[in-house]
């Protein structure tokens, strides 16, 4: 038995524009959910801050009014959630274009939406009461802004590979 071995092109991911996109994602998904909390639902647009800054803080933070602290530690790490969702929405679509990037994006974040919403939800209770159309729609935006911007700033870079196979004789 022989083998043979041929020299492919693989695509890289490009993580810069991954960090990036989640930022600008974590930022659109963010000031959509805090208007829209506002806006259409009538509650505190700082509560989806304060929840989310109780997974740090603990929930004795949620027995009190929403404070400054609660609300900075939550922004920071929605953001830091925002860029991990992003980094892996990346690896998924990085071989890719543009179209690809928006219909996986949206796709992406209707799978947030769930696996956060239908799961977390059970080890952070407090997030259940504001699971509503409102955070589907947020999801939907943060999927579609991710996969987007991902796409526009994405350098394509390729490496050479090495493929040896087994060849029957």
């Amino acid at each position: 038995m022989s083998t043979t071995s041929r020299v492919e092109l693989e695509q890289l991911v490009d993580w810069r524009a991954a960090f990036i996109a989640g930022l600008v994602a974590g930022l659109v998904f963010l000031i959509a959910e805090m208007l829209g909390q506002a806006l259409i639902v009538g509650q505190s647009p700082w509560i989806y801050p304060h929840y989310t800054g109780a997974l740090i803080l603990g929930t004795d933070v949620l027995l009190d009014d929403i404070s400054a602290i609660s609300v900075i530690v939550g922004i920071l790490l929605h953001f830091v959630i925002s860029v991990i969702y992003t980094l892996v929405l990346a690896a998924i679509i990085h071989e890719w274009e543009l179209p690809v990037g928006v219909i996986v994006g949206l796709l992406f974040g209707l799978a947030v939406y769930a696996i956060n919403h239908f799961t977390f939800t059970r080890f952070f209770p407090w997030f259940y009461p504001i699971n509503n159309w409102l955070e589907i729609a947020t999801h939907l935006l943060f999927g579609l802004t991710a996969g987007t911007v991902y796409e526009l700033l994405e350098v394509e870079r390729f490496v050479r590979v090495e493929k040896t196979e087994a060849a029957e004789e």
